[in-house]
């Protein structure tokens, strides 16, 4: 019940920072947003019947290309900043800032979407960091695709041993330094299909562990491999179909991703091992007035080889598993499928339900139903950006050893 105090806390404070990116997080910018006159043809001006809630979300929000837009109709280049605050026991106060990038590359058209580089960074009284972005670049008419992932942190996470059915009673601090780095380059092959790689290179360092830790043996040396740090580095696929009406709340379509990671010491890494990440979703709209959906998720997390700890699937956080501490369950597979209902009830606020079924094992014929976890759960949705569907989740989920709360923008899957 300490975690769910503590991500209530932890949520409520970080709020006031989220608020203020929202508008950054939707792949396409209103038509509003385009203020002024081209070079011979008028272009929409600003909506004056825009809520306060949007007004003052302006204040946050940088335009950079100002005389472009007004002089040739270019796409809006967006610079967005927030406060960021956040408490947690293990890490004591935070303090840092967002920011998201938001611009489309000279000479596309109106058929590629939005780029966007977010970034953010966290500095605690404890004296811990964290530095991520996660970005998405979309070249000319979509042909294709960078993105990736980009990490640096010193924060600790709670530990429960390795398995599916680790008891509470083995909570303890794991802290440690973690580094990620993650371009992946893709290539449209036909419509929505996407294929590409690129290079996953993932260092954990630094590591930090009680006398009497899970992790350490009667002679002090590590029960699992990389427990005390570990490099890793590997070639990886990508394959993506993505025929989503929009990235951040889809009410029709499909995602369908799969990438498959070569990790050895070719590339510097110290062991050798294989990861296989597989991720479908689809969107079905109930009704044509205003929209229910109904959606599902399916994921998989395979590895095989000398796979490091924190390589090993990891059980539960806000997006999949909701219920359950990230990493409440831990092991070298894991598959979760969740599915959610999500009905409006007036044009600014929605409410959901919503359900999910996940295990982690040490091999694939260890699955079965009888070592599922149930979760499931209930929340309110508050519309922040009407032009893009954007939302405010709230959620109320339950687990097998208790529940939790989430804060977000932009729904869980």
């Amino acid at each position: 019940m300490k975690v769910a105090v503590r991500r209530v806390l932890g949520a409520l404070l970080v709020a006031q920072g989220t608020l203020a990116v929202s508008p950054a997080l939707a792949q396409q910018l209103p038509a509003d947003s385009l203020r002024g006159s081209t070079a011979g043809r008028p272009v929409a001006q600003a909506d004056t019947s825009r809520s306060l809630l949007d007004r003052l979300l302006d204040v946050f929000e940088f335009d950079l290309n100002q005389p472009a837009v007004a002089q040739r109709g270019a796409y809006p280049t967006r610079l967005v900043l927030a406060p960021i605050i956040s408490y947690a026991p293990e890490t004591s106060w935070g303090l840092g800032i967002g920011a998201k990038f938001l611009f489309k590359p000279r000479g596309v058209g109106a058929d590629t979407r939005t780029s966007n580089i977010p970034v953010s960074f966290q500095y605690t009284l404890n004296q811990q960091y964290i530095l991520y972005s996660g970005y998405t670049v979309f070249f000319n008419h979509e042909n294709y695709l960078l993105r990736g992932n980009l990490r640096h942190s010193s924060f600790p996470q709670l530990f429960y041993g390795v398995g599916n059915n680790t008891p509470s009673s083995n909570e303890e601090i794991y802290d440690y330094r973690y580094t990620v780095l993650e371009p992946l380059l893709l290539r449209r092959v036909a419509g929505k299909l996407f294929l590409g790689g690129g290079v996953r290179h993932v260092r954990v360092s630094d590591v930090q562990l009680a006398p009497q830790s899970l992790l350490l043996d009667n002679s002090g040396q590590p029960r699992e491999t990389g427990a005390l740090g570990a490099i890793s580095t590997g070639l990886e696929t990508a394959l993506t179909y993505d025929t989503r009406d929009n990235v951040l709340n889809a009410q029709r379509g499909t995602l369908a991703e799969v990438t498959h990671g070569w990790y050895g010491q070719q590339l510097g890494g110290q062991f050798r091992y294989e990861l296989t990440k597989i991720d479908v979703r689809q969107y079905f709209q109930l009704a044509t007035g205003r929209q229910h959906v109904l959606a599902y998720q399916v994921f998989g997390y395979l590895t095989s080889g000398n796979v490091p700890l924190l390589e090993n699937g990891a059980l539960g956080g806000g997006a999949l598993m909701r219920g359950y501490y990230e990493g409440r369950y831990l092991d070298r597979n894991y598959a979760a499928a969740q599915v959610e209902y999500r009905r409006p009830l007036t044009n600014r606020f929605g409410v959901v339900g919503f359900a999910s079924v996940g295990r982690v094992a040490a091999r694939l014929r260890d699955f079965d139903f009888q070592g599922l976890h149930p979760a499931a759960g209930a929340g309110l949705r508050f519309k922040l950006v009407k032009a893009e569907n954007l939302n405010l989740r709230f959620d109320a989920a339950f687990g097998d050893s208790g529940g939790t709360f989430y804060l977000n923008v932009a729904e869980a899957f």
